[in-house]
Protein backbone atom coordinates (compact mmCIF):
# COMPACT_ATOMS: atom_id res chain seq x y z
CA UNK A 1 0.00 0.00 0.00
CA UNK A 2 2.03 3.35 -1.16
CA UNK A 3 -0.67 5.56 0.31
CA UNK A 4 0.48 3.64 4.33
CA UNK A 5 -3.73 3.62 4.44
CA UNK A 6 -3.47 2.22 8.11
CA UNK A 7 -0.84 5.38 9.11
CA UNK A 8 -3.07 7.87 7.00
CA UNK A 9 -5.82 6.55 9.14
CA UNK A 10 -4.42 6.88 12.23
CA UNK A 11 -3.54 10.30 11.64
CA UNK A 12 -7.21 11.15 10.86
CA UNK A 13 -8.72 9.95 13.79
CA UNK A 14 -5.69 11.54 16.12
CA UNK A 15 -6.74 15.00 13.96
CA UNK A 16 -10.42 14.19 15.41
CA UNK A 17 -9.42 13.90 19.45
CA UNK A 18 -7.39 17.02 18.82
CA UNK A 19 -9.82 19.00 17.17
CA UNK A 20 -11.83 21.98 18.27
CA UNK A 21 -15.11 20.16 18.05
CA UNK A 22 -17.56 18.92 21.70
CA UNK A 23 -16.86 16.42 22.95
CA UNK A 24 -20.57 15.20 22.37
CA UNK A 25 -19.69 15.61 18.76
CA UNK A 26 -16.72 14.18 18.80
CA UNK A 27 -18.40 10.75 20.01
CA UNK A 28 -21.45 11.25 17.99
CA UNK A 29 -18.28 11.12 15.01
CA UNK A 30 -16.91 8.03 16.03
CA UNK A 31 -19.91 5.88 16.48
CA UNK A 32 -20.66 7.08 13.09
CA UNK A 33 -17.35 6.13 11.68
CA UNK A 34 -17.72 2.61 13.69
CA UNK A 35 -20.95 2.25 12.15
CA UNK A 36 -19.98 3.00 8.95
CA UNK A 37 -16.34 0.36 9.60
CA UNK A 38 -19.05 -2.40 10.49
CA UNK A 39 -21.59 -1.37 7.44
CA UNK A 40 -24.38 -0.20 9.98
CA UNK A 41 -23.83 3.23 9.00
CA UNK A 42 -27.23 3.80 6.77
CA UNK A 43 -30.10 2.77 8.32
CA UNK A 44 -32.35 2.63 5.11
CA UNK A 45 -29.84 0.23 3.32
CA UNK A 46 -30.34 -3.10 5.45
CA UNK A 47 -26.48 -4.65 5.59
CA UNK A 48 -25.02 -1.80 4.35
CA UNK A 49 -21.20 -2.84 3.14
CA UNK A 50 -17.89 -2.09 5.48
CA UNK A 51 -16.46 1.01 4.66
CA UNK A 52 -13.05 0.82 4.56
CA UNK A 53 -10.14 2.67 6.36
CA UNK A 54 -9.50 4.57 2.76
CA UNK A 55 -12.90 6.16 2.00
CA UNK A 56 -13.43 7.15 6.14
CA UNK A 57 -10.49 9.20 6.15
CA UNK A 58 -12.62 12.07 4.20
CA UNK A 59 -15.61 11.46 6.42
CA UNK A 60 -13.77 12.18 9.57
CA UNK A 61 -12.18 15.15 7.99
CA UNK A 62 -15.43 16.22 6.46
CA UNK A 63 -17.35 15.94 9.77
CA UNK A 64 -14.83 17.72 11.41
CA UNK A 65 -15.16 20.79 9.01
CA UNK A 66 -18.71 20.03 9.20
CA UNK A 67 -18.93 20.35 13.02
CA UNK A 68 -16.69 23.66 13.02
CA UNK A 69 -19.29 25.43 10.46
CA UNK A 70 -22.24 24.13 12.41
CA UNK A 71 -20.84 25.47 15.75
CA UNK A 72 -22.74 23.24 18.12
CA UNK A 73 -22.96 19.97 18.92
CA UNK A 74 -25.02 17.62 16.58
CA UNK A 75 -28.11 16.62 19.19
CA UNK A 76 -28.99 20.47 19.29
CA UNK A 77 -29.07 20.95 15.31
CA UNK A 78 -32.02 22.04 13.59
CA UNK A 79 -33.35 22.33 9.95
CA UNK A 80 -32.49 25.76 9.56
CA UNK A 81 -28.75 25.00 10.71
CA UNK A 82 -28.60 22.58 7.99
CA UNK A 83 -30.23 24.47 5.64
CA UNK A 84 -27.50 27.64 6.78
CA UNK A 85 -24.37 24.77 6.59
CA UNK A 86 -25.38 23.72 2.77
CA UNK A 87 -25.96 27.64 1.70
CA UNK A 88 -22.91 28.12 3.04
CA UNK A 89 -20.44 25.01 1.34
CA UNK A 90 -22.30 26.44 -1.50
CA UNK A 91 -21.67 29.89 -1.00
CA UNK A 92 -18.08 29.17 -0.19
CA UNK A 93 -18.25 30.26 3.49
CA UNK A 94 -16.90 26.34 4.33
CA UNK A 95 -13.84 26.58 2.85
CA UNK A 96 -9.89 24.67 2.81
CA UNK A 97 -6.58 25.48 3.52
CA UNK A 98 -4.39 25.79 0.18
CA UNK A 99 -0.80 27.03 0.16
CA UNK A 100 -1.64 28.74 3.82
CA UNK A 101 -4.61 30.37 2.12
CA UNK A 102 -8.59 29.86 2.47
CA UNK A 103 -9.58 28.08 -0.71
CA UNK A 104 -13.06 27.31 -1.95
CA UNK A 105 -13.81 23.54 -2.45
CA UNK A 106 -14.52 22.10 -5.67
CA UNK A 107 -18.30 21.09 -7.18
CA UNK A 108 -16.76 17.61 -7.37
CA UNK A 109 -15.74 17.68 -3.41
CA UNK A 110 -18.93 19.96 -2.64
CA UNK A 111 -20.98 16.97 -3.89
CA UNK A 112 -19.43 14.69 -1.72
CA UNK A 113 -19.60 16.67 1.41
CA UNK A 114 -23.32 17.37 1.14
CA UNK A 115 -23.31 13.28 0.36
CA UNK A 116 -21.70 12.59 3.58
CA UNK A 117 -23.59 15.42 5.62
CA UNK A 118 -26.87 13.52 4.49
CA UNK A 119 -25.93 10.04 5.00
CA UNK A 120 -24.41 11.50 8.68
CA UNK A 121 -27.85 13.21 9.64
CA UNK A 122 -29.88 10.21 8.56
CA UNK A 123 -27.47 8.03 10.70
CA UNK A 124 -28.18 10.95 13.63
CA UNK A 125 -32.26 11.17 13.39
CA UNK A 126 -32.41 7.44 12.99
CA UNK A 127 -29.89 6.30 15.78
CA UNK A 128 -30.83 9.53 18.07
CA UNK A 129 -34.32 10.31 17.08
CA UNK A 130 -33.77 13.84 16.09
CA UNK A 131 -36.78 15.26 14.37
CA UNK A 132 -34.87 16.64 11.58
CA UNK A 133 -35.29 17.44 7.58
CA UNK A 134 -32.42 16.83 5.62
CA UNK A 135 -34.47 15.41 2.62
CA UNK A 136 -33.47 19.07 0.91
CA UNK A 137 -29.62 18.41 0.75
CA UNK A 138 -29.03 17.92 -2.92
CA UNK A 139 -27.03 15.03 -4.05
CA UNK A 140 -27.33 14.84 -7.64
CA UNK A 141 -23.68 14.83 -9.10
CA UNK A 142 -22.58 17.26 -11.07
CA UNK A 143 -21.23 16.83 -14.40
CA UNK A 144 -17.30 17.61 -14.78
CA UNK A 145 -14.95 17.96 -17.87
CA UNK A 146 -13.04 15.73 -18.12
CA UNK A 147 -9.67 16.42 -17.95
CA UNK A 148 -6.94 17.15 -20.73
CA UNK A 149 -5.18 14.28 -22.00
CA UNK A 150 -2.08 13.78 -23.88
CA UNK A 151 -2.78 12.91 -27.84
CA UNK A 152 -0.87 9.35 -29.03
CA UNK A 153 1.37 12.05 -30.90
CA UNK A 154 2.88 13.73 -28.06
CA UNK A 155 3.25 10.85 -25.83
CA UNK A 156 5.10 9.73 -28.71
CA UNK A 157 7.19 12.97 -28.97
CA UNK A 158 7.73 12.39 -25.32
CA UNK A 159 8.56 8.83 -25.47
CA UNK A 160 11.40 9.96 -27.93
CA UNK A 161 12.76 12.55 -26.56
CA UNK A 162 14.34 10.56 -24.11
CA UNK A 163 17.08 8.03 -24.70
CA UNK A 164 16.73 6.01 -21.42
CA UNK A 165 14.86 2.88 -22.67
CA UNK A 166 12.97 2.46 -19.64
CA UNK A 167 11.56 5.88 -19.21
CA UNK A 168 10.34 5.31 -22.85
CA UNK A 169 8.97 2.06 -22.35
CA UNK A 170 7.39 3.63 -18.83
CA UNK A 171 5.50 6.59 -21.04
CA UNK A 172 4.12 4.03 -23.52
CA UNK A 173 3.19 1.64 -20.64
CA UNK A 174 1.64 4.89 -19.20
CA UNK A 175 -0.16 6.02 -22.19
CA UNK A 176 -1.76 2.46 -23.82
CA UNK A 177 -2.66 1.42 -20.46
CA UNK A 178 -4.35 4.69 -19.24
CA UNK A 179 -2.63 4.14 -15.83
CA UNK A 180 -2.62 6.46 -12.97
CA UNK A 181 0.51 7.10 -11.41
CA UNK A 182 -0.36 5.34 -7.77
CA UNK A 183 -1.07 2.35 -10.28
CA UNK A 184 1.91 2.78 -12.29
CA UNK A 185 4.40 2.97 -8.88
CA UNK A 186 2.84 -0.44 -7.90
CA UNK A 187 4.22 -2.05 -11.16
CA UNK A 188 7.43 -4.26 -11.37
CA UNK A 189 9.99 -4.18 -13.92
Amino acid sequence: DIHDTDAGYKSCLLSLEHSTVSSGSKELIRQFIKDAEDGCHNPEREGSKPVGKRKLMPYVYYLIKWSRALGKDWPKITTEDIRRLVADLKNDKITKMLNKKQAPYSEHTKFHMRSLLKLFLRWLAYKHELPIKYGFIDVRHVKTKLPAYLAKEQVERLALATSNTMYRALIWVLFDAGLRIEEALNLKM
